[in-house]
């Protein structure tokens, strides 16, 4: 049986210690793939950003889950209506 546990991590927390500035995307990706240890990182890029996650994503072959945010049943409305965006950049970046 294969282990369907995957391990991620927020790209914001990838650092060497707290005290670190935040590494480059590419930095990130290649320190993720390096441990050995997560399957994913988690991440909806800002638009700026989201070419360099694709090519990081690619190159050290680690996928991104992106497009959440806190929804709240009963008012979501509004904030769903805002935040389309979140769901278009999931596309773009090929997430599952």
């Amino acid at each position: 049986m294969t282990n369907q546990l995957k391990f991620g991590i927020q790209t914001n927390g990838i650092k060497h210690t707290s005290f670190d500035a935040m590494p480059s995307i590419n930095e990130r990706f290649l320190m993720v793939k390096e441990t050995g240890i997560f399957d994913y990182v988690d991440k909806t890029p800002e638009d700026n950003e989201i070419e360099n996650f694709k090519l990081a994503s690619d190159r050290y072959n680690i996928p991104i889950r992106a497009g959440g945010w806190f929804y709240t049943i009963g008012n979501h409305k509004e904030l769903l209506e805002k935040k389309p965006k979140n769901c278009k950049k999931k596309s773009r970046l090929n997430c599952t």
